[in-house]
């Protein structure tokens, strides 16, 4: 793994956690890019008497950006306000109300804006600060310096994990429209589809597969990109995606349908 940096800027190994974020103790004012073979991040814990942490994550190759936000000047209730929320990069706004929900970490409550569209990054590059406002009224504001470079080395971060899963940046990049799920993809799943071996076994897991869409709309292949740990879960999480997942296709320079590319995560637990 390459390790890059300018100043401001941190490289670091990604652990994979629910809610990414930058943990108190961590230095100040200091972007960190943190990346494994799941999921590439960027966390700030800004420079305040009360930090806040501001964590923007994605998986390679899928469409959505999430953005988390912890602070140790909300509470429960302002955070319960999560549904009324939006996320404004500079002016623009990033996150919709109904897209939030609220979290709460290391005695901190805030926001976490997980359907995020992946071009919002660009948005974020451009601006000096982000906000969080509830029905007119801001609750958090943080600034956002060196956003543009950092945003960069997330994009880094994000090419680099494609071409190891197959997938060519570039390619992807001169697409007009990414494919796009019909349904969500927690609908294509139940507990049924649970592999048995599995389920005697306790396995449990997270696997990232590469999705061939078709120009009409169908996955034509499922490769395992990142393995659960467990085979009888890779090959049943290929299956429900073959079987069940359709798409909006991809659509090229030419505004025409064409076959591309799209990766997604499947996790399996045990309740």
């Amino acid at each position: 793994m390459p390790a890059f940096g300018f100043p401001g800027l941190i490289a670091a190994a990604l652990a994979s956690v629910p809610i990414p974020a930058a943990a108190p103790d961590a230095p100040k004012g200091q972007w960190i890019v943190s990346w494994d073979d799941q999921a590439c991040s960027l966390v700030r814990l800004t420079e305040d008497e009360k930090p806040v942490s501001l964590a923007l994550s994605m998986v390679p190759g899928t469409t959505y950006l999430r953005t988390t936000l912890l602070s140790p000047t909300l509470g429960r209730d302002q955070a319960g306000q999560a549904k009324s929320a939006a996320l404004l990069f500079g002016d623009r706004i990033a996150g919709n109300e109904g897209q939030a929900s609220a979290v709460h970490a290391e005695r901190r409550y805030g926001f976490d804006f997980g359907l995020l569209d992946e071009t919002t990054l660009h948005d974020f590059a451009k601006a000096s600060s982000l906000s969080v406002r509830v029905k007119g009224s801001t609750l958090l504001q943080v600034p956002l310096p060196n956003a543009a470079k950092a945003a960069a080395e997330l994009e880094r971060c994000r090419d680099e994990t494609l071409r190891t899963w197959g997938i060519d940046p570039a390619v992807r990049a001169s697409l007009r429209r990414q494919p796009k799920p019909l349904l969500e993809i927690w609908r294509l799943v139940t507990d049924l589809d649970y592999p048995p071996a599995a389920l005697s076994a306790g396995a449990s897991g997270r696997a990232i597969v590469r999705l061939r869409i078709s120009a009409d709309g169908r996955v034509a292949g499922c490769a395992v990109a990142v393995s659960s740990g467990n085979k009888d879960l890779d090959i049943q999480t290929c299956a429900v995606f073959m079987q069940r997942a359709r798409f909006e296709p991809a659509l090229g320079a030419d505004g025409k349908p064409v076959e591309a590319f799209f990766v997604s995560a499947m996790e399996w637990r045990i309740p």
